[in-house]
């Protein structure tokens, strides 16, 4: 007779869930309207919301964050809709697409034609766009050098 010394138990393995694809979704706020321009649980491309060829989002420790959004244009929807200082959120997760990751403003609008995309609005901007180019300083020179020199002063009266 043969022994089997196998031992068979049960158990769990947890496989993580799939990080290809996240959904994301870009609101573009002008005069109190809200353009949802892309959102990835659209599922008709046709549909008004998905119109964005090139999306970039820069984000980088101590540094202000950068947006560079490429819009489809072709029937004239956005025409003249966003100006500098309008607002946009970019919200990205892997569930639904409610995570805010970014809001900023809008710095700059252009508008192009090419033979390959038609017509197309090119948006750039800033989280803080108000703080570019400011140098902001904190200066402890009145608290170190006061404190010393009534410490000498005193050391001198004592003499």
């Amino acid at each position: 007779m043969i022994r089997d010394t196998r031992v068979t138990t049960s158990g769990f393995v947890w496989i993580p869930p799939s990080r290809e694809f996240p959904t994301f979704k870009v609101v573009l706020t002008s005069n109190g309207i809200d353009y949802t321009v892309a959102d990835s649980t659209e599922t008709d491309p046709t549909q008004p919301s998905n119109k964005v060829l090139n999306c970039n989002l820069t984000m980088e420790s101590r540094k202000l964050g950068l947006f560079n959004l490429e819009l489809v244009n072709n029937q004239g929807e956005y025409l003249n809709k966003f100006d500098a200082g309008d607002s946009i959120k970019i919200y990205a997760d892997y569930n639904d697409g409610s995570t805010e990751i970014f809001r900023g403003k809008i710095e700059e609008v252009l508008y192009s034609l090419s033979e390959s995309e038609g017509y197309t609005i090119n948006i750039t901007g800033k989280d803080y766009p108000e703080a570019s180019g400011l140098k902001i300083i904190e200066s402890f020179f009145k608290i170190i050098i006061i404190p010393l020199f009534l410490l000498f002063y005193i050391y001198n009266l004592q003499k």
